[in-house]
């Protein structure tokens, strides 16, 4: 009698490498994802970074500091 599967052979194989394939590859991106996500920069510390710069703008537009201590200390952030 023939049977479907052909002497014990089936498709059901393709499907099991197919699941292994899409199984890791899920784990794979799973991985890097998180690990993109650990390495992004704080958007803490730049908002922080953009806020003093905003500070030294104003101070030296109304002339609190010279501009030899503007360049100085907008030296200072930048390097930081």
């Amino acid at each position: 009698m023939m049977r479907w599967y052909a002497d014990g052979y089936s498709v059901w194989w393709i499907f099991m490498i197919l699941r292994m394939v899409i199984g890791t590859a899920l784990v794979i991106g799973g991985v890097i994802f998180l690990l993109r996500l650990i390495k992004r920069e704080n958007p803490i510390g730049y908002r922080n970074y953009n806020r003093a710069l905003e500070i030294l703008d104003e101070k030296f537009a109304s002339g609190e500091i010279s501009e030899e201590e503007y360049l100085r200390k907008k030296k200072i952030l930048k390097d930081s």
